[in-house]
């Protein structure tokens, strides 16, 4: 079934109204990876300070999730692509050859 999943997806991809090619899917991929970096923290803090005896409902959950994404984005736009941008002005170092003898 998964199978068949990932090749419908990969078939419909370039389609018209392909619900995986809008914008806002396409910006959450790029932050996932913020995402996928700053959620443990973020949870583990949120725990913290937001919920008490095991009791998380609906509210605060969409709570969390709007606290990770707004963090996912900030550090995206302020950590991760300023550091791309830096690295990618950096020269690359350049290898010659050793003279065969």
């Amino acid at each position: 079934v998964f199978a068949a999943l990932v090749l419908l997806l990969a078939l419909t991809s370039g389609m018209r109204g392909n619900l995986l090619e809008s914008a806002p899917v396409h910006y959450l991929g790029e932050i996932i990876y913020a995402t996928y970096l700053g959620h443990w923290l973020l949870w583990m803090a949120f725990k913290l300070v937001f919920v008490s005896d095991h009791d998380l409902g609906w509210p605060l959950f969409a709570l969390f999730i709007a606290m990770v994404l707004a963090s996912s984005a900030f550090l995206y736009h302020f950590v991760e692509r300023p550091a791309q941008r830096w690295l990618n002005r950096m020269p690359l170092p350049r290898f010659t050859r050793p003279a065969s003898a």
